[in-house]
């Protein structure tokens, strides 16, 4: 969740390789449908919240007193709004807090100083919500803190200037904060591994003193400021991925006054280069990473508050991107998430609409593997979900053969190494569901890849070891 200013309010990825030819951006997606959630939403997960193997939304709604839940219909359209209510949200996240394999959320109520927990009973519907006090709440985000497997909680509070780390007590309940001294307007927070030592560091955007600061975790969930890299433009949101293909993690962040989205190198060692700026719209607040186009490398998208639109930068394949393309997404985008919402293998887009109070559905359309121009052929495999999301120990990839083939399915990681091979050989059409293991993979994103005599697909695999 983005905060532009204190009166006027406010990183799983799936990619089909398309062969001999990738679909340009401005082909990408088709109109945005959209759907209803309550006033003033702020921010956005995607996640299966049902276990019906499509991703469905949760929203935060900073303008009423609830989230709202949308579950997709397995096509990528959505059913109406389950709102539950938390007090005052103003961000959502979303995880296996509890152990039970399925999607938890963490809430953060600002205007009501706690952050909610909300433990799904499996099929959507959750549990009464657990809250834990702090001071002003703004953004939060979940990710294994300390090496004990559980997910534990990261969150900016605004109103003290520090960022907070609560550690999960391993069943889903948390322990008291710890807070570390921020810059001045903490907000959005991004966690990954940053420095090479296996362990995930944190980073946070200062609104008004147009910085990041970078935190080196010293492996037990404790905290250690590394240093403070000016951006400029009012920061508002930052997503960490590997950009350059060099196997650490580099860092995007979205500035609002500057209409830019300024790109920070990763020397490989948990500091950056001086920031690249782009130019990226009209107002810009959140930004997700994905690769859009299917060439394996990662691209950005951001949201352009006062143009109404989403910006796509496509990766030139070594973390510089071209210029931005364009779309329509609604009165004011202010939070953004990429997932393969209709199943097809691709990467799609929920958008926030804060001004109108609504979800912007985007699906992409380059989803046909082509035998020339103009020239679709039918698909022969359907990737579906892998489970469970995020992999923390022993996961299914499953997918569907539309006929009996030779099939291979590997696993890579963003760079495009080959990281494990999962199962090479002949399979009868139908559903087929593989076993994976983390096996010692370090917490990131990675691509699973399925070929079949005349496609490939790929999906992304976020692994949190």
């Amino acid at each position: 969740m983005r905060r532009i200013s204190l009166l006027f309010v406010w990183v799983s990825t799936a990619i089909l390789i398309t062969a001999p030819h990738l679909v340009h951006a401005g082909d990408m997606f088709g109109e945005y449908v959209t759907y209803d959630v309550g006033d003033s939403p702020y921010s956005i997960t995607i996640a299966e919240l049902d276990g019906d193997e499509g991703y469905d939304l949760a929203v935060a709604n900073g303008g009423s007193d609830y989230i709202s839940i949308l579950f997709n219909q397995g096509d990528g359209t959505f059913g109406s709004q389950v709102q539950i209510v938390t007090g005052f949200p103003y961000d959502v996240a979303s995880g296996n807090l509890d152990g039970d394999w399925d999607q938890d959320l963490a809430v953060t109520n600002a205007a009501g100083d706690y952050v909610s927990i909300l433990h799904n009973n499996g099929d959507g519907t959750f549990a009464e919500q657990v809250t834990y006090p702090t001071d002003y709440p703004v953004d939060v985000t979940v990710g294994h803190l300390n090496g004990d497997g559980a997910l534990d909680l990261v969150f900016s509070d605004w109103a003290s200037d520090s960022i907070s780390v609560m550690l999960n007590n391993g069943d889903g309940t948390y322990a008291p904060e710890v807070t570390y001294p921020a810059g001045d307007g903490p907000d959005e927070i991004a966690v990954a591994e940053l420095n090479g030592d296996g362990v995930m560091d944190v980073v946070v955007t200062n609104h008004w003193s147009e910085n990041i600061m970078v935190f080196f975790n010293t492996g037990a969930g404790t905290l250690a400021y590394q240093g403070a890299y000016v951006v400029g433009g009012r920061p508002v949101c930052v997503a960490i991925a590997d950009l350059d293909g060099d196997e650490d993690g580099d860092l995007a962040v979205a500035c609002h006054n500057s209409d830019a989205v300024v790109i920070l190198l990763n020397n490989g060692n948990g500091t950056f280069a001086p920031g690249v700026p782009y130019s990226a719209g009209d107002g810009p607040v959140p930004i997700a990473i994905g690769d859009l186009d299917g060439d394996e490398h990662l691209d950005l998208v951001v949201g352009c508050y006062f143009s109404g639109e989403v910006s796509i930068l496509l990766n030139n394949g070594n973390g510089t991107f071209a210029p931005r393309d364009p779309y329509p997404a609604g009165n004011g985008p202010h939070d953004v998430s990429i997932e393969d919402l209709d199943g097809d293998g691709d990467s799609d887009l929920a958008v926030v609409d804060c001004v109108s109070g609504q979800v912007s559905i985007l699906l992409n359309q380059s989803s046909a593997t082509s035998v020339g121009p103009g020239v679709p052929t039918p698909s022969v495999a359907t990737m579906l979900a892998a489970r469970p999301s995020p992999v923390s120990g022993p996961g299914v990839i499953s997918f569907d053969l539309l006929r009996d083939g030779h099939v291979s399915l590997r696993v890579f990681d963003v760079g495009g190494r080959e990281v494990g091979s999962l199962f090479e050989g002949s399979l009868d059409a139908g559903r087929h569901d593989i076993p994976f293991a983390v096996n010692g993979l370090k917490s990131g994103r990675y691509f699973c890849r399925l070929r079949t005599a005349s496609e490939t697909i790929a999906r992304s695999l976020v692994v949190v070891d």
